[in-house]
């Protein structure tokens, strides 16, 4: 998205921050995202975006610790998933289809 165009300023952040994100949650060696978050910071740089706020954000999402899910989320999952073991329930995850009976 060109940092010229009309929408509100944490839009730009926003794509940033979840492009850096992504790229820490795949990549497992600090090496390699460093290479990448620098080519990726370069196509931020020719949409026109600060340079500042394209470094800054980018310097914190490496500081991050990589995890595929988020921790609370990840620990709520577990938690339900052994109360319903331990009551002879397996969880699932369906739909409900209104046209089943």
């Amino acid at each position: 998205l060109y940092f010229g165009s009309h929408h509100p300023n944490h839009t730009f952040s926003s794509i940033v921050y979840s492009a850096c994100l992504r790229l820490r949650r795949i990549i497992n060696d600090n090496e390699r995202l460093n290479k990448q978050i620098d080519e990726l910071k370069g196509f931020f740089f020719q949409s026109n975006y600060p340079k500042k706020m394209v470094e800054n954000i980018s310097e914190k999402v490496k500081g991050f610790e990589r995890r595929l899910t988020p921790l609370e989320n990840q620990q709520q999952q577990q938690s339900m998933a052994n109360g319903a073991r331990q009551q002879g329930r397996y969880p699932t995850n369906t739909d409900r289809n209104p046209m089943l009976p």
